[in-house]
């Protein structure tokens, strides 16, 4: 699959070697380690209300990511760094590595943009050169020695297709396979329950309803239906009933809560239910009956505002398994149908949605509508394409939907004043907003507004940044400027919906606190049927629901690395496989190194060092770089044409050129042949 690939020969990377010492005089802290790919880090504090430090290779002393540290703060050339002074516990045990051998050292070099030193092996073997290795750490590094392993498991060879893969599972710790234990209690589970219609749940199987989903989708975990009466819509949104089948303190919910979410990889998921329940009996099949909990919401037609909401246990049959790409063409003419109530059901659809599109520009709503990067495999596994699927208007509806669903269970549990699981955001920094404005205004977006960190201005901004030719560039430093969503049980609303209330309970398949918040509402509902007018009490305490909701978040955010990564090695595959095609991309920020890059087409980042240039020398500031021997001057924003220069697996990283420089190379060939003609 992949190799390292250059232009130039390859130095082999050496142990950690600090340049030179420097004792810090700040207080000392504890927390955990971030490290980049570059060498350098940051310090998380353990203590919430100190912000992150940057830590500079030299005063990492053996530390990576993920150790847990003592370190002492001070100010260097103005600004604050940390050192470590002591390792307290070591986050990485096991790395998966590529196997080199130089005379007699035999190492690897880790595949992680966070463990930036090569591991030697002592054993003696039989590796070949390239072969992907699964190390145990047995010695870090220091000042005074590298770090040594010993070889777990031969993963496979780096050219192999689909190692990727393997070695991102080896990294997390991943397996695709159910614990036998597990697998078997989810089979007794999928063989004894048959949903039948039996009076103890709101039958709904008569209503017109349909799930709407990706063309790749594996499991089918919401459905809608829609009816018209006189001025309101009313919109039905269905929700597999999880907890129906997922027992609390089962086995199968502490697999679950262990998981925390489906992680996806381009070629397969690792669901966080087994496929008997996620792809069965809780997924909202087609033609067969399904137990679910019902969002029932009152819409005026007008103004898309909510009337009424309701909640059920219930049971649906869904008519349609209905894709994105089918609905938008039905949508646009570009398919027909001759299904009157499939006609009928699109026509409401598309309607509905054009009220609530109508809503969100009323109201201060901010949307960062990236396009989504998708991949084409050839049958054998290896990446034949990296395109982009931009959404329509099926994907922004069913959006639309799921938020109003979420919205109304959060504001019913909120306004019960029981301790619940919300999903906020917060604010974002006012510094870092005012950063993003004066780059808006020095690329000419025309920003006459007041300069603050609310919500209708962050939404105008969004809508300035996405109608700028800028927008590749502007949008993602936007969203960089706001604060990360997480679990909560404290409800500080979420600022990017403009919303007071908001949770997660649209995904209870392939996220553990939508299933959480489906017990904590069908609690309420039966405790209010059976007793409605007493005092109501959870059984649920604040203690539970906070370490729910802090483990999930940091469990999400594990998915999304996981996923961020698979990616980018997917990205590079193709690149490797492309590497003599040009690219666009986007100058994002100047240094003194060279230029940060993004290639908009298979949304990638880049980097391009003033030393690959070969026909110019630069001098540069954080906004601009100029060519002391062509006059030439790159700006922030700028489109420039680029090729791979260099490609090194082993980090994750690509090292691009100019297009141009290729040009004036072949330009001063033809000038020198010429000239010896002569």
């Amino acid at each position: 699959m992949i190799k390292k690939r250059s232009r130039d020969e390859r130095a082999e990377r050496g142990s950690f070697k600090p340049k030179r010492k420097d004792d810090g005089d700040g207080k000392t802290l504890k927390g955990r380690v971030e490290a980049h790919s570059a060498g350098f880090a940051f310090f998380i504090p353990e203590d919430k209300t100190t912000d992150d430090v940057f830590i500079h290779p030299r005063n990492l002393n053996g530390a990576s990511s993920q150790d847990i540290v003592l370190v002492t703060v001070s100010t260097f050339k103005g600004r604050l760094e940390a050192k470590v002074v002591k390792i307290v516990s070591r986050g990485i045990k096991e790395i998966a590595g590529i196997y080199q051998r130089v005379n007699n050292a035999q190492y690897i070099i880790p595949v992680s943009k966070t463990f930036n030193y090569n591991i030697y092996i002592k054993q003696e073997n039989s590796y070949e050169e390239g072969d992907v290795l699964l190390v145990t750490l047995t010695s870090y590094p220091s000042e005074h020695d590298r770090a040594y392993g010993d070889v777990v498991l031969k993963l496979g060879h780096i050219n192999d297709i689909g190692i990727d893969n393997k070695i991102v599972l080896s990294k997390f710790k991943l397996t695709r396979k159910v614990p036998e234990k597990i697998s078997n209690e989810a089979k007794k589970i999928q063989e004894n329950c048959t949903p039948t219609i039996d009076g103890t749940v709101e039958d709904f199987s008569n209503l017109y309803t349909a799930t709407i989903d990706g063309e790749d989708a594996k499991d089918y975990d919401d459905a809608i239906s829609i009816e018209v009466k006189d001025n309101e819509y009313i919109l039905y949104v269905h929700i597999a009933d999880v907890s129906l089948y997922v027992k609390e303190e089962s086995k199968l919910d502490e697999y679950a809560k262990g998981r925390g979410t489906s992680i996806y990889f381009p070629q397969f998921a690792i669901p966080m239910l087994p496929e008997e329940l996620s792809t069965d009996l809780c997924s909202l099949l087609p033609k067969v009956l399904r137990r679910t909990v019902t969002v029932k919401m009152v819409v005026d037609k007008n103004d898309g505002a909510i009337l009424d909401k309701q909640f059920y246990r219930s049971i649906i049959k869904s008519n349609e398994r209905l894709t994105y790409n089918y609905v938008n063409e039905l949508i646009d003419g570009r398919a027909v149908t001759t299904d009157k109530g499939l006609s009928k059901f699109v026509k409401d659809f598309e309607d509905l949605y054009n009220i609530f599109e109508k809503k969100k520009l009323n109201s201060d709503y901010i949307s960062f509508d990236f396009p989504e990067n998708k991949f084409k495999f050839r049958e054998d596994g290896s990446v034949e394409d990296v395109y982009q699927v931009v959404r329509g208007i099926s994907e922004r509806a069913i959006e639309f939907f799921m938020i109003s669903a979420n919205e109304a269970v959060a504001s019913y549990l909120h306004e019960s004043d029981l301790t619940s699981i919300y999903r906020v955001h917060d604010k974002p920094d006012n510094a870092k907003v005012i950063e993003w404005l004066e780059l808006a205004k020095s690329l000419g977006v025309d920003i006459n507004h007041v300069n603050d960190n609310s919500v209708k201005s962050i939404s105008i901004y969004s809508i300035l940044a996405t109608n700028s030719k800028y927008s590749s560039l502007l949008l993602p430093k936007l969203v960089r400027s706001m604060m990360r969503a997480e679990y909560s049980t404290d409800n500080i609303g979420h600022f990017g919906l403009n919303s007071e209330a908001y949770t997660h309970f649209t995904s209870p398949i392939r996220r553990y606190p939508d299933l959480v918040v489906h017990r904590l509402l069908l609690e309420k509902l039966s405790m209010l049927a059976s007793k409605p007018n007493a005092t109501y009490t959870s059984k649920y305490d604040e203690d539970y629901l906070d370490s729910v909701a802090k483990r999930s978040t940091e469990l999400e955010r594990v998915a999304f690395e996981i996923e961020t990564e698979i990616s980018s090695f997917k990205k590079i595959e193709y690149l490797y496989e492309h590497f003599e095609d040009d690219y666009i991309a986007t100058i994002n920020s100047i240094n003194s190194h060279g230029f940060k890059l993004f290639i908009e087409r298979i949304s990638l980042p880049a980097m391009l060092d003033f030393d690959d240039i070969n026909f110019d020398e630069f001098t540069s500031d954080s906004k601009r770089a100029i060519g002391k021997n062509s006059n030439k001057i790159y700006k922030i924003g700028d489109e420039i044409a680029i090729n791979v220069h260099s490609i090194d697996i082993a980090s994750l990283t690509v090292k691009f050129r100019l297009k141009d420089d290729v040009i004036n190379m072949k330009m001063n060939k033809a000038k020198k042949k010429k000239k010896d003609k002569r």
